[in-house]
């Protein structure tokens, strides 16, 4: 759907991220202010994207708000609408990215990917861009796969269904997760003692049992913990009834 806005209406948007390439950096642009320019609000045909563009009477460009490059609005690439999407741009790509022998190496850590979509994937890492934005709660993400999992949550919907027992879930990564259950199998294992585990996150907890590593700190006092339910346990039994 699209609603035309008209000149001089207030305009209260969602922060837009907008993506400086001189600056590599992310860029928070809170639009708040007495609209001057004929604006249209477009709302991206495909189904579970909501973007917002902006259409300026003289410019196609965006200045950025910390030096005077001109950003350009580029292309949404699920339909033909404009949006802000930086790695929609080709410019944008090649400078973070060399292609040689059918390889796109990132050049800003080691990873190569074969696929340019990987890369792009990959290049959400270093940008900090969510472009997958939820239209029910404020949430993003860096793929359209997590998109579709989140909105499932939303809606109650759970696909998978297991084979042995009634339980269903609302991706194939939890119901694989499941099924360890059902057969027994746990492919984490610690290499320093030979416990295993059923989810990767379980032997992570297990492994700094094994190490000095302290990476939950109380914020009212100095204890530091391995694991994060340790620090909560701590936080009911000492800072409970404290105030802040």
């Amino acid at each position: 759907r699209r609603t035309v806005i008209t000149v001089g209406t207030t305009l209260i948007f969602w922060q837009v991220l907008i993506f400086c390439l001189s600056n590599i950096t992310r860029i928070k642009v809170l639009i708040k202010s007495a609209c001057t320019l004929a604006t249209e609000v477009t709302w991206c045909a495909w189904p579970k994207i909501a973007r917002l563009t902006y259409k300026y009477s003289d410019t196609s460009r965006l200045p950025c708000v910390v030096c005077d490059t001109q950003l350009a609005l580029c292309s949404c690439p699920f339909c033909d609408c404009a949006g802000s999407s930086s790695l929609a741009s080709t410019e944008q790509y090649d400078s973070l990215v060399s292609v040689e022998g059918g390889l796109h190496s990132c050049q800003l850590c080691t990873y190569v990917a074969k696929q340019k979509s990987d890369m792009k994937k990959h290049l959400y890492k270093h940008t900090g861009e969510h472009p997958f934005h939820c239209h029910l709660c404020p949430a993003y993400f860096t793929q359209s796969s997590s998109l579709v999992r989140h909105v499932r949550n939303h809606r109650g919907e759970r696909p998978f269904s297991c084979a042995n027992c009634s339980a269903s879930f609302s991706n194939k990564f939890d119901l694989k997760r499941h099924m360890r259950t059902h057969t027994g199998k746990r492919p984490y294992c610690c290499a320093q003692c030979g416990a295993s585990f059923v989810v990767k996150g379980h032997l992570l907890n297990h492994l700094r049992m094994h190490s000095a590593e302290r990476p939950f700190a109380c914020g009212q006092c100095t204890a530091l913990f391995k694991l994060e339910q340790h620090l909560v346990r701590h936080m009911r039994s000492h800072h409970a009834n404290k105030k802040p």
